[in-house]
């Protein structure tokens, strides 16, 4: 859950399940203000279709072992994964540093 979210504003994946999250997520990231500054923001979602939304937004993703999902459906899928939510902001800031120093890298 986002500590700034602004009143009213929900998480952006709620919803049913099966749907892309890239349209609420992208509301987001606007009511936020940093819809030009989404590579700036790391996702960590428990979800495939929470790296695909974060990626659609220009945004970072990394996934986490602890909800719902399978970890073996999750890694099948390629997405960086860890197993806590303090390692994924450490290879969240990994990934971003290793983006700034190879731009070309996407």
């Amino acid at each position: 859950m986002c500590a700034n979210r602004p009143p009213g504003l929900g998480v952006a994946g709620a919803g049913p399940s099966g749907g892309t999250k890239t349209a609420p997520l992208t509301t987001h990231l606007e009511a936020l203000g940093l819809a030009d500054q989404a590579h700036r923001v790391l996702l960590v979602g428990d979800a495939i279709d929470d790296a695909e939304a974060a990626h659609a937004n220009g945004a970072y993703a990394v996934l986490h072992t602890g909800g719902l999902h399978h970890p073996a459906k999750l890694a099948a899928d390629g997405h960086p994964l860890t197993d806590t939510l303090a390692d994924a902001v450490v290879l969240g800031l990994r990934l971003a540093a290793s983006r700034r120093a190879h731009p070309a890298c996407v």
